[in-house]
């Protein structure tokens, strides 16, 4: 079974949390992280030891890369748009509560 490619967009403590769960699943490989910066994302790919390409910008990454899931860690506040993004990119989706930080953007 071929692996699935995994995309992080955020690269603080919960983009940690989330790199090691995908990196202990057999079936699962963290390809992409986008972060504030792109020097920020290639830190987190280091720290986390995983080969994944590093971006400062989520679009450019969700553009560029083949992935079959992208998971958000980022704050509440940010999720709504960039669970729209990944939809709209074609992309499982893999978010946390909060949802959103609204009834409306939920």
């Amino acid at each position: 079974m071929e692996k699935m490619k995994v995309g992080v967009i955020g690269a603080g403590w919960v983009a940690g949390e989330h790199i090691k769960s995908f990196n202990s699943n057999p079936h699962t490989e963290v390809k992409a992280i986008a972060g504030i910066t792109r020097d920020e994302a290639e830190a987190k790919a280091a720290a986390c030891g995983v080969a994944a390409t590093p971006y400062g910008d989520y679009a450019e990454m969700l553009a560029k890369e083949k992935l079959d899931i992208v998971s958000v860690a980022t704050p509440p506040n940010l999720h709504k748009e960039h669970a729209l993004a990944i939809v709209a990119a074609g992309k499982h989706l893999m978010l946390e509560k909060a949802m959103a930080t609204t009834l409306e953007d939920a």
